[in-house]
């Protein structure tokens, strides 16, 4: 063996140990030797006597038992030679031969029950000692070695499957075993097992039976038929029934500081020092993740960053069985103080507060930090936006996913918000951790929405905009844009530049928002705003504001439209108030082109009912009437559209019944006149709406009225 000789005992032990711990692997050796004679019988006892190895034991027959020559008249009845000599045997060599081959046969036979049969057989353990054997038991030699070598570190009580080291793992065995396994593997909720399910259910068979029974599980409380368990902190109390369990716990609480351990070579001695088979070890395994939590993690490559996650028993089967021999197990201890710092992570980052008696695990706290940071848009996770400590804390956040979740919430996570990795959490340092966490996060949040208020106010000062309210600044946009002229809003003009063509192209201003934080930003090839990785607020101010200028001075120019009134009374904005009646007069600055108006509100640009005016000519205008000019030159360049509010202040003396005439009364608001001119309009107006309120006859009104007359000079 690797170039040294060993001894036939050393070789033998030598291939068991090459199957330990996997699927096809066996616990010791029996040796047959085969004894033609009372010679052979004394070389076998003296061989015998040269055993070192525990786990092989040889038996030896009492007497002389045969089977050589039956052995070679076999070999020699199947040889190529003698069936090619048979082919032309006659019927009686033809019987005779089968007749020597039943004898054979018979001889083997007789020799395998010999050799089966502690009776005729004396049974020898490591050094040539004899092992006492029951004669009626054919399998006592092998138990009594096993028993010998495992001693007391076999589990106590029995069980069908539980102890079996070797089991044809299917059907419904499997489906018991896997279904108690899920169960374990499920911390989103504790143990839970029925006290009315039969055995043939996992829960009875091994969590009950097993765990339960010996005190490897508690009971926490009790539902009807419906108990919840928990994992027995206390070894000691199932140590006796459950010592491979037992020493499992221990093992593993002995890698803390030790770093990665190969989790097949760590399971190795619970396969062979303590007897355990697949179904008892998966078990284990799954109940210690119960007993210490987070403490206990398994990753299936030693660099993977990410540890095994547990979803079904056939995880925790297949590393038992060794599927991914490179798997290791890590002991790190996680104590009642860093559940309360993981539980506070986790609340935070998903807003919910921590239903009674719910312990979080480690991962729950890092899946709700990356989820939340996930949730943030692009720009709340780019560190252009962080300053200072919250900076680094974007910085560490954003590499979470390349960490390791254990490095990143107990040690990145913790020194970065000024805390020892490995010192005891206090509630004062945990309340500390917890306005950090917050602070960061309202920040993060809300990174968003202040580069967009930035937007906002600074564009609403460009345009002039009362307020940095949206309606303001949607107001704004649009009153700039209407008093621009044809050949300025033309987004084909040739007179534009990159930063003056997207104000006219885009004029969607019933979103401002979305034209200020995605329209103007893609248009400018900045990407929307919640895509920002860096801060662009001053590069799309400056060309918002660059374009509008070269709009408003590089724009070809036509003659603007004059606009001047007689009889006006006051002048604000595009409101003109006046009695009776107004006369606009309307020019162009070179006397050139045409105007076109509308009286009812609609663009003279295009609308059908728009009428002409020649530069110079004058529009009277009576009643309370919206009047918009444009004017247009040769080329069919239009100036921009100005708006006219002609207020008749006579009209607010006027009586007017509502439109939509009711049944009850009507109350009609009217200002009562202060001058002669507007005593008219009032009076007028109310006979004109008795005349038409079909009150009286032809004349009947007329006759009213001087009744009327006559009353008040009396």
């Amino acid at each position: 063996m690797n170039g040294n000789p060993v001894s036939f005992f050393t070789a033998l032990e030598h291939e068991r140990l090459q199957t330990v711990g996997v699927t096809n692997g066996y616990e010791g050796v029996a040796v047959y030797v085969f004894c033609e004679n009372e010679n052979d019988i004394d070389v076998a006892k003296k061989a015998v006597a040269q055993n070192n190895q525990s786990r092989v034991c040889v038996a030896i027959p009492r007497n002389p038992i045969s089977v050589y020559d039956a052995i070679f008249t076999i070999k020699a009845l199947e040889s190529d030679w003698f069936k090619k000599q048979s082919q032309n045997f006659s019927p009686y060599e033809k019987a005779e031969e089968k007749k020597i081959r039943d004898e054979a046969m018979k001889v083997l036979a007789e020799a395998k029950a010999g050799y089966f049969s502690n009776s005729k057989m004396y049974w020898f353990g490591i050094n040539g000692v004899e092992i006492p054997v029951q004669e009626g038991k054919r399998h006592d030699a092998a138990n009594r070695v096993i028993q010998e070598h495992y001693g007391s570190k076999r589990n106590t009580f029995g069980h069908n499957e539980f102890n079996k080291v070797h089991i044809n793992l299917s059907g419904q065995v499997r489906a018991i075993f896997k279904e108690a396994g899920d169960i374990l593997c499920d911390f989103s909720q504790p143990i839970r097992v029925n006290w009315s399910w039969p055995d043939n259910r996992g829960g009875t068979k091994y969590l009950r039976k097993c765990f339960v029974d010996h005190q490897a599980l508690r009971v926490l409380t009790v539902e009807g038929d419906t108990r919840y368990l928990e994992a027995e902190k206390d070894i000691n109390k199932f140590r006796t029934a459950l010592p491979a369990y037992a020493k499992l716990l221990e093992d593993l609480a002995a890698l803390e500081g030790k770093g990665q351990a190969n989790l097949l070579q760590f399971l190795k001695p619970f396969f062979e020092d303590y007897g355990q088979g697949e179904i008892a070890v998966t078990l284990f395994l799954l109940l210690a993740r119960r007993f210490y939590g987070d403490s206990l993690r398994f990753k299936r490559e030693p660099n993977n960053l990410t540890d095994i996650q547990f979803a079904s028993t056939d995880d925790m089967l297949a590393l038992v069985q060794g599927q991914y021999p490179s798997t290791v197990i890590i002991f790190e201890p996680v104590s009642a103080e860093d559940q309360t710092y993981f539980a506070k992570i986790t609340q935070i980052f998903t807003n919910k507060p921590a239903p009674a008696g719910k312990v979080y695990t480690i991962r729950e706290a890092y899946q709700a930090a990356v989820n939340w940071w996930d949730s943030l848009p692009i720009i709340a996770r780019s560190l252009g936006f962080y300053s200072g400590d919250e900076k680094s804390l974007a910085e560490i956040f954003s590499q979470a996913k390349t960490k390791d979740l254990f490095r990143f919430i107990k040690y990145d996570l913790m020194e970065m918000l000024g805390q020892i990795p490995g010192e005891t959490l206090t509630s004062e340092k945990i309340t500390h951790i917890e306005v950090h966490l917050k602070a960061f996060k309202a920040t993060a949040e809300t990174i968003q929405a202040s580069v967009e208020d930035q937007i906002l106010a600074q564009v609403g000062d460009i345009f002039g905009a009362p307020s940095h309210l949206d309606v303001d600044i949607q107001e704004a946009f649009k009153n700039w844009y209407n008093g621009l002229s044809s050949i300025q809003k033309d987004p084909y003009g040739t007179y534009h530049n990159n930063d003056s063509k997207p104000l006219v192209k885009y004029t969607a201003y019933a979103n401002i928002r979305e034209l200020l934080f995605k329209t103007l930003p893609e248009a400018y090839s900045l990407g929307s705003v919640d895509t920002w990785t860096s801060n662009f607020v001053s590069t799309l101010l400056r060309r918002i504001q660059s374009g509008k200028k070269h709009i408003e001075t590089n724009a070809p120019q036509i003659s603007k439209l004059k606009v001047d009134f007689t009889n006006a009374l006051s002048q604000r904005g595009n409101q003109v108030t006046y009695q009776g009646e107004l006369v606009l007069d309307a020019d162009t600055e070179d006397g050139q082109g045409i105007i076109y108006y509308t009286e009812d509100g609609s663009d003279p640009t295009t609308s059908e009912q728009r009428q002409k005016l020649t530069p110079g000519d004058t529009l009277t205008i009576k009643g309370n009437h919206r009047v918009k000019l444009v004017a247009v030159d040769e080329k069919g360049n239009y100036t921009a559209v100005r708006t006219v509010e002609a207020i008749d202040e006579l009209e607010k003396h006027k009586i007017v019944r509502p439109a939509q005439k009711t049944a009850f009364d009507e109350t009609i608001t009217f200002v009562f006149p202060k001058n002669k001119e507007a005593a008219r309009i009032t009076l007028l107006s109310l006979f004109s709406e008795l005349a038409e309120s079909g009150l009286y006859a032809d004349n009947e009104l007329r006759q009213a009225v001087l009744r009327a007359l006559d009353e008040i000079e009396k």
